[in-house]
């Protein structure tokens, strides 16, 4: 068991380092005909690599900025109440 747990870690690092392009021409090859044994191992491999895509998209910035959205609600704040503008912090 304990040996069958070792190789799914490697072949799991196998497919990672193929999904991100760290692996080596024989690695890519090696995950390509691990792929293809299988419409069991294909399944595995879509599956992997879908999670693997979500994680990269959940990793970079969505372009949001806090400060500057803060900036627009504080300022159609002050339009529609500008009698409270005068309450304003301006050096905060």
């Amino acid at each position: 068991m304990e040996s069958e747990n070792y190789k799914d870690q490697q072949t799991d690092e196998l497919l990672l380092s193929y999904l991100i392009g760290s692996a080596t021409e024989s690695e890519r090859d090696l995950a390509r005909i691990w792929i293809n044994e299988s419409a069991e191992h294909q399944k595995y491999f879509d599956e992997l690599k879908a999670y693997h895509l979500i994680s990269k998209m959940a990793q970079k910035p969505s372009g949001f900025s806090t400060e500057e959205g803060w900036n627009r609600v504080k300022a159609n704040y002050y339009k529609t109440y500008p009698d409270k503008a005068k309450y304003q912090n301006p050096g905060y």
